[in-house]
């Protein structure tokens, strides 16, 4: 994975997470209960930690290999769609007027396990790659 497709992704989800974060801030904070602005917020926060982790990639290129690279990012990308994108949309359903939404709970720690499994990969993948060069 080329560190120019990394930076842009992380600048596009990065954008897109602050857009959130100042609609809920403002737009949001006085139209939410307390618990779905609280809900929104996290969502919101992970969502702007793995923006932050897309650009990190960049850097750990030459540590871990494209191929590794490309793992975790494909995990946090899916994870912060489907926890962040699915919290998201559970704070706004009444506001939205769309109850159905709720649907899209277990979506939320499906999301989590991605998020999950693609920072534990960014652990697994070094010491591959270490046994790898030992052989």
């Amino acid at each position: 994975m080329h560190s120019k497709t990394l930076i842009i992704a992380a600048g596009i989800s990065g954008a897109v997470a602050i857009s959130l974060g100042a609609m809920g801030a403002h737009a949001l904070s006085e139209s939410l209960t307390p618990k779905n602005l609280n809900s929104f917020t996290t969502g919101n926060d992970y969502h702007i930690y793995h923006s932050i982790a897309f650009l990190a990639l960049t850097a750990l290129r030459g540590k871990m290999g494209d191929g590794a690279v490309k793992t975790v990012f494909w995990f946090w990308l899916i994870g912060t769609i489907l926890f962040s994108g699915s919290i998201y949309l559970l704070s706004i359903r009444n506001l939205i007027d769309t109850p159905e939404l709720a649907m899209l709970g277990p979506i939320t720690p499906i999301g989590g396990v991605s998020l999950i499994i693609g920072w534990a990969y960014l652990i697994i993948a070094p010491m591959r790659e270490k046994k790898k060069s030992n052989n």
